[in-house]
């Protein structure tokens, strides 16, 4: 009410001058203008805020449909590795538990089989065949070709990560982000994300001081189950250049485990647990 009035106090306040009994002065004239670009101030503001980029907004949308974030999931990879002359393959099933933990275990290859890793908060270990105990490792360490462990099971652009930086061209959104905690597996990210379909396109893993370690490339995407995932191909930056490694979701289902599945001293037990215990 007080911007519509403002005016009408103004003109309260003129002495009006009329020729004819009822042609109102200049400055009259002049005063009204102001409601006429007070409407348009109003109509064209709202419409320049929807516009403005977001950089959050980017990383919730991006995290919302993939759908992983809250529940227990059971995620079936398919993980294909090429070196330019030969190619390995691997079945790899990721148990994601609504406490944030994450359990991997291998169906192929045959050698693999007794292969078992756990991720719970920031720490990773490994469980092989002969091994006593679990040997706890860095998230950074591969499991299977070029694709690490973080990348395997999920890295979190936005609740483990701050937006440091971004900017925007016709096609796409550019991210660079810093990790919130020091124990984060990979300390920068660098997101390239397409504003057609709103789907990472690229993401370029970096070291505290800048130095590349791994490039992602993401492509393919398709919903499986309510879940909008792509493929992933995995290129280490700092060795085995001529070397890559693809990760393809082939299913997404919920399914929760007990959780003693995700304790690293019952590492050893994990697949007795998984087909005596699993709920879906």
């Amino acid at each position: 009410m007080k911007k519509s009035a403002f005016p009408y106090k103004l003109m309260a306040k003129e002495s009006v001058t009329t020729l004819g009994g009822n042609q109102p002065s200049a400055k009259r004239r002049r005063v009204r203008v102001y409601p006429l670009l007070i409407c348009l101030f109003l109509l064209v503001h709202p419409l320049a805020l929807r516009a403005a980029f977001s950089p959050r907004t980017v990383l919730e949308d991006l995290y919302h449909r993939q759908g992983l974030g809250e529940g227990s999931f059971l995620l079936e990879i398919e993980a294909v590795t090429f070196d330019g002359t030969r190619q390995d393959q691997a079945r790899i099933k990721v148990y994601l538990d609504e406490s944030g933990s994450q359990l991997v275990t291998f169906e192929e290859p045959e050698r693999m089989k007794d292969d078992c890793y756990l991720v719970v908060g920031y720490n990773t270990w490994i469980l092989q065949a002969g091994m006593r105990r679990p040997l706890r490792i860095s998230a950074q360490q591969k499991l299977f070709g070029q694709a690490g462990i973080a990348e395997t099971v999920g890295i979190d652009y936005l609740n483990d990560y701050r937006i440091e930086e971004s900017t925007e061209t016709e096609t796409e959104y550019q991210l660079q982000l810093v990790a919130l905690d020091k124990r984060t597996a990979y300390q920068r990210a660098a997101l390239w994300v397409g504003k057609e379909g709103g789907n990472i396109q690229r993401v370029r893993l970096l070291a505290i001081n800048g130095q590349p370690i791994k490039e992602l490339i993401y492509s393919n995407y398709r919903s499986i189950n309510g879940h909008e995932v792509g493929e992933i191909t995995v290129k280490n930056l700092l060795m085995e250049k001529d070397q890559q490694t693809t990760l393809k979701f082939l299913n997404i289902v919920e399914k929760q485990l007990p959780p003693a599945a995700f304790q690293p001293l019952m590492m050893n037990k994990a697949k007795q647990i998984i087909g005596t215990g699993s709920q879906e």
